[in-house]
């Protein structure tokens, strides 16, 4: 099977961009192009592409037309380039949690009992927890309220992780999730052999 001539390659195109033309066309400096060569070298990209794919020039030429026209088409978005917007402060004071919703722009505050020590904490896109040694805070900011859950003295904590939504943990006897969307705790038994 013969694979059908190439095509005779431009050598410069409206963006000003010159190309090597090994088949006789002539490389350097562009012209300036009239409306007529415009048109003419935008049909011809795709014929461009495909010959450099056929040949396997795609490593230069592939990478940076899918980024231009990936841009082009959906835009740069502040969101995309940044991260995902945090919603959510938490400040740990003396016997007192500070949580902070930048959706409402209001602070709540959470009282600390005598004794109570702060054993894990965390904050990220709508939610802040902490996890203490008697109980599990939890707060959205999407709805800014708080919601706690009990800890009996032996429930030890084993893993801890707050991201995006969500808080979860695991102790030995449960596991625990905040929602962001829900504004409370939910826990269920975990499966304990000999039990």
């Amino acid at each position: 099977m013969t694979r059908p001539p190439d095509p005779i390659i431009p050598a410069s195109f409206p963006c000003g961009v010159a190309v090597h033309a090994p088949q006789g066309g002539r490389a350097g400096p562009p012209a300036a192009p009239d409306a007529a060569q415009v048109g003419v070298a935008m049909a011809d990209l795709g014929q461009l592409a495909r010959v450099l794919i056929r040949r396997g020039q795609t490593h230069f030429m592939l990478t940076p037309l899918l980024v231009a026209v990936s841009l082009a088409v959906s835009g740069a978005s502040p969101a995309l380039a940044d991260g995902v917007p945090n919603n959510v402060a938490l400040h740990i004071i003396p016997r007192e949690v500070l949580f902070f919703s930048a959706a409402t722009g209001v602070w709540i505050s959470v009282r600390l009992d005598a004794g109570e020590r702060i054993l894990q904490r965390g904050a990220d896109t709508n939610v802040a927890a902490v996890i203490t040694n008697q109980r599990a805070i939890g707060f959205s900011a999407l709805l800014n309220v708080t919601h706690e859950i009990r800890l009996p003295d032996d429930e030890t904590l084993e893993t801890f992780k707050v991201e995006g939504n969500v808080a979860t943990a695991l102790t030995r006897r449960r596991a625990l999730g905040f929602s962001a969307a829900t504004g409370k705790w939910s826990d269920v038994e975990r499966f304990q052999p000999g039990r």
